[in-house]
């Protein structure tokens, strides 16, 4: 009995000794766990709290330390403080340009603001899949990039109406169901997807060329070529003559044909549809509307307001007809009574001419009618009409900038459209070409000089001045390289077509750089868009009611 209560008892001690040792032997696991479990809610934590400041920084158009901010930086100014990037890469969206000590790429196109940031922060590759789900939910679209490098999945969450945040990862597999983040973008959809410069990046070769194109209708009817040029050429715009032009009727038939064939073609930007209507000599409506006076009427007058009504007139009946674009005002000074110009000029003195100019054109544009003004370096000291020949002017760029230029410095000041460059020589400062084939006059001069962002076309190619003395073709290709941005081939198809191949053929073989169609294909389309042009028909116009108008408008008061 003694024997076996010592047995029980020296059991009992065995086991508590045992129980002991378990648990002393079981509390380090106990604190490791809890450690653990620490260790991975700060980093949790951590986690949830870079994902919420990339998302706060993503509204505001950044990635977390940088001070490059989408949809307002611009490519030069990220050169300014970065320097040149490591590397850069042309994609189907825009150049991308790599800043690989930054850990930096932004996606640009040469005239906007950077539309894409892209972070490679070393801090992003703790963000799983799981993590971006927990704290921002599902993604609002979800595509796949795959090729020779990489197979990867991009999240992408609206941030606002403005950004957007995608999420680069590695595709999900079944060896990596939770992949981390290899990169991050902050986005502006509209300048990326929408924006001009976006449209470009989209447009061939073709389509490029043929904006840069203005051509004539052989008759007063669409024909054969008119629908050749538009559907296969893309040409840009179109210029009505009065040959084109009989009755009113017909008139708005012609214009509303041209939009349809356009449209049918799905060419993605309208049509220019000009003419020539400056009032007295110079007018192509038909002739039951009722006449305007010409630009030397007008200079007697000698009066800002009435300038400007008749500017708004001429808007007005062009509008009606179905016309955006008009080449008038005249801004030549007329400097002799031989002068070539006549009385298409506002007069002699330059103020005058520069006011009545501006005060025209504004009454124009206040239709939304594009307004041309004309013919840049200055055509009013000439006799020779460049329609027969090529006229010169001794005198170099001291007289040019002193008495010609002035009306266009005004003008260009108040917001010209475009400038029609005329062909006219000027051996002072070009002794190979007119001015519309002059790099001097119009890069180094018009553009620098004055300071002209807008749209430069040439006067027609198809005029005594050119025919004469160069190949059209050849004429067209100089005066893109000289900075020209639409070449105007009124008539004779053949000569059309080979200044179209021309062009075309520059660019293949360098003479003309991408980027330099580039630019003046940007310049067109901005114009269109700030023109809101359309290829909506037109609806009748009616004659009396506009003729009523007109001479309520001219009647003293």
């Amino acid at each position: 009995m003694k024997k076996s209560l010592v047995t029980s008892f020296c059991l009992i001690l065995f086991s508590v000794y045992l129980v002991g040792c378990g648990n002393k032997g079981m509390t380090p696991p106990d604190k490791d766990s809890e450690h653990s479990q620490q260790d991975s809610d700060v980093k949790a934590k951590s986690v949830n709290d870079l994902i919420r400041k990339i998302k706060e920084a993503a509204a505001k158009g950044r990635v977390m330390k940088a001070d490059i901010v989408a949809g307002k930086s611009m490519i030069q100014e990220v050169q300014t403080d970065w320097g040149n990037p490591s590397s850069q890469t042309q994609t189907s969206t825009g150049l991308y340009a790599d800043y690989k000590k930054q850990k930096v790429a932004v996606g640009y196109f040469r005239q906007t603001p950077i539309f894409d940031v892209r972070s490679y922060a070393s801090a992003l590759h703790d963000i799983r899949l799981s993590d971006i789900k927990k704290q921002l939910g599902s993604p609002d679209g979800t595509h796949y990039y795959k090729d020779k490098q990489v197979d990867q999945q991009i999240l992408t969450y609206t941030i606002n109406q403005t950004y957007q945040l995608k999420w680069i990862l590695p595709r999900p597999t079944s060896a990596n169901r939770d992949p981390r983040v290899d990169h991050l973008s902050v986005y502006d959809k509209a300048i990326a997807e929408q924006s001009i410069p976006a449209k470009l990046q989209g447009m061939t070769l073709d389509e490029k060329i043929g904006q840069m194109l203005m051509v004539g209708v052989t008759g007063t009817t669409i024909g054969a070529n008119e629908k050749q040029f538009i559907k296969e050429q893309h040409v840009g715009g179109v210029i009505l003559y009065g040959k084109n032009i009989k009755s009113a009727a017909q008139t708005v038939q012609l214009i509303n044909a041209l939009k349809t064939v356009n449209k049918d073609a799905q060419n993605p930007f309208p049509l220019f549809i000009s003419v020539d209507q400056e009032g007295g000599s110079v007018e192509r409506l038909p002739s039951t509307v009722k006449s305007l006076p010409s630009g030397e009427a007008i200079g007697k007058r000698n009066n800002q307001a009435y300038s400007n009504r008749i500017g708004q007139l001429i808007g007005k009946e062009l509008k009606a007809f179905g016309f955006n674009m008009d080449f008038a005002p005249v801004l030549d000074i007329k400097q002799s009574s031989h002068s070539a110009i006549g009385n298409r000029a506002f007069g002699s003195d330059k103020k005058t001419v520069g006011q009545l100019g501006v005060a025209t054109m504004k009454g124009i544009q206040s239709q939304q009618v594009i307004s041309v003004i004309k013919h840049f370096p200055g055509y009013g000291s000439v006799t020779v009409d460049a329609h027969a020949d090529l006229p010169a002017i001794t005198y170099g760029k001291g007289q040019l900038e002193a008495v010609d230029w002035w009306p266009y410095k005004q003008a260009i000041a108040k917001g010209a459209d475009i400038v029609m460059v005329t062909h006219l020589k000027v051996p002072q400062i070009d002794t190979h070409y007119p001015a519309s084939m002059s790099r001097p006059l119009i890069t180094d001069m018009l553009r620098t000089d004055l300071n002209f962002h807008g749209v430069v076309i040439t006067d027609d190619m198809t005029m005594g001045a050119i025919t004469k003395h160069y190949p059209v073709d050849q004429a067209a290709v100089q005066s893109v390289k000289a900075g020209a941005d639409i070449v105007l081939i009124a008539y004779n198809k053949s000569e059309q077509l080979k200044a179209i191949q021309a062009l075309k053929q520059a660019v293949k073989s360098g003479a003309i750089s991408m980027n330099r169609i580039d630019d003046s294909v940007y310049r067109i389309l901005r114009l269109k868009e700030n023109y809101h042009l359309s290829d909506q028909l037109q609806s009748s116009v009616d004659v009396h009611a506009l003729n009523q108008s007109i001479q309520e408008a001219l009647t003293p008061s």
